[in-house]
């Protein structure tokens, strides 16, 4: 079976979003309907409330399935310590030509963006970002493959993001940290590296659903986000230290389920 580059590329785009163009997500207050009523939390709402003791240095291995099939796979380490607190992301997916690595370095006390680096190949075409923050200030450049239509070639990045914005690869796991529970709703600003655009995304718990992988079975909150693209629907267990278990592109057959074995 084949399937499109780009629809390949926009899952693994919770990694890169080849073709991010994130959209206002526009949606004022928490139904009235819900039986569980609760605030709208904001980018620093969040960064306030981490709850740092969901983690620790440690590594997670993914299997990326395409219709339910092996298609690649996905590694995410998470090295912790008293100065540094680094995400790095590997991710291979040989029938579509993507062998990529993405490396964020935040602040460990206040979880806020240091780098973000990006190598490797995407449709046989070389990949290279890289960009710092100095406050809400970032620069650097970024050069990859684009859709037919966008500019070619290195892009110099040089902007000014809102305050408490978020990255979107580092910001799948920071979530483990944020106060997860039914009724949790989150509107935060954020940034992606790859198109240089930012913009409004919705977090929201919409129930507690029992997930089999091949990690094991979890009784994991069902968290929606939406406003950007790809959407996605993430798994997050809810013992400690809460474990992304599943992620998924809505609309689309695509995810990453989490393999056993998580290590030190």
């Amino acid at each position: 079976m084949r399937v499109r580059t780009s629809a390949i590329l926009q899952l693994v785009g919770l990694a890169v979003a080849l073709t991010l163009s994130l959209e206002v997500f526009a949606q004022e207050g928490a139904d009235s309907s819900d039986s569980i009523s609760t605030e709208v939390l904001n980018g620093e709402d969040l960064l306030r409330q981490i709850d740092r003791t969901h983690f620790q240095s440690e590594t997670f291995e993914y299997e990326f399935r395409f219709h339910g099939k092996p298609w690649g796979m996905m590694e995410t380490q998470v090295s912790v310590s008293d100065r540094s607190f680094v995400v790095r992301e590997t991710t291979r997916v040989e029938k579509a030509g993507i062998e990529q690595i993405f490396t964020c370095r935040l602040d460990p006390k206040h979880f806020t963006m240091r780098s973000y680096a990006a190598s490797g190949v995407m449709r046989s075409n070389a990949l290279d970002v890289k960009v710092t923050w100095e406050g809400r200030r970032i620069s650097g450049y970024s050069d990859f493959p684009r859709n037919p239509g966008e500019p070619v070639g290195r892009i110099v990045i040089d902007q000014e993001l809102p305050a408490h914005t978020f990255e979107r690869i580092s910001l799948f796991t920071l979530l483990r940290g944020f106060p997860l529970r039914e009724g949790f709703e989150a509107v935060l600003d954020l940034y992606s590296a790859h198109s240089g655009l930012v913009g409004p995304v919705r977090l929201k718990v919409t129930g507690i659903e029992e997930v089999v992988v091949p990690a094991g079975t979890f009784n994991a909150l069902r968290l929606e986000i939406t406003g950007g693209d790809p959407a996605n629907v993430v798994y997050v267990s809810q013992e400690s230290p809460r474990q992304v278990i599943k992620i998924q592109i809505m609309g689309q057959p695509m995810e990453f389920v989490l393999l056993p074995g998580v290590t030190d």
